[in-house]
């Protein structure tokens, strides 16, 4: 498994993957997990 923050594009299982486990250790991580999500999709 490759380091949290540091998935590829075209993984965006294992990327969902870890943000639904970040979200079920941290619920009140919000800010950061729309901010990982929009570095993952990128922009626009």
């Amino acid at each position: 498994m490759g380091l949290p923050g540091l998935t590829v594009l075209g993984d965006n299982r294992a990327a969902e993957a870890s943000v639904d486990e970040v979200l079920v250790r941290e619920p009140h991580s919000l800010r950061g997990l729309i901010i990982k999500g929009d570095l993952l999709v990128g922009p626009g």
